[in-house]
């Protein structure tokens, strides 16, 4: 049975076309129409695969996302450090967030 595909979030949808917040030295690629910059979810600890929430995450170019989520480590020879990449990235992307108001803090 195929899986239905949930429609993008409001959250997700603002990420959209961003500039790539993860900026891997090695791998991002991003262009400057930015077309394929798309909301990458940062692991969470403690909820295995399961799709984290839209505020834990950055904006990435495909080539970043394919990246941090395993799919090419070896293609670029390099290990992810994950905390080295997604931290900045992260709060970038929470400050973006309260910025718009899509994240209040009362």
């Amino acid at each position: 049975m195929k899986r239905r595909r949930k429609p993008p979030t409001p959250i997700q949808r603002f990420a959209k076309g961003k500039p790539c917040s993860l900026r891997i030295p090695g791998v991002c690629r991003t262009t400057p129409e930015n077309e394929d910059v798309v909301l990458c979810h940062a692991p969470y600890p403690g909820r295995g695969g399961m799709r984290k929430d839209d505020w834990w995450g950055a904006p990435g170019c495909m080539r970043c996302h394919d990246f941090v989520d395993g799919r090419t480590l070896s293609a670029y020879g390099m290990t992810d450090t994950s905390r080295e990449h997604w931290y900045p990235a992260i709060h970038e992307w929470q400050a973006l967030l309260i910025e718009h108001g899509y994240v209040v803090i009362p």
